[in-house]
């Protein structure tokens, strides 16, 4: 079966991915019981789900857990870029 639409590839590592699909879970967006990363970043590149910059406000101390969601949210961001520049 094919897909219509256009797929990209992330190279994360299993962590981020959970980390991904907890977010996308924790956002409502779902497929049955999962988190659905795909869902959650077309929400990103369309405009309807906006992520904040970590850059503009001063940040406490980071934990190791909040270091890896800040670079999974980097990623987010420029693949929400690159979807728009499609």
């Amino acid at each position: 079966m094919s897909r219509p639409q256009q797929t990209i590839t992330l190279s994360i590592t299993p962590a981020e991915r959970e980390a991904l699909e907890a977010l996308a879970l924790e956002l409502g967006y779902r497929w049955g019981d999962r988190g659905n990363t795909s869902a959650m970043i077309k929400a990103i590149a369309n405009g309807a789900l906006t992520v904040g910059d970590a850059q503009a406000r001063p940040l406490p101390a980071r934990s190791p857990d909040q270091d890896r969601a800040g670079k999974i949210a980097a990623k987010i961001r420029a693949i929400a870029d690159e979807l728009e520049s499609l």
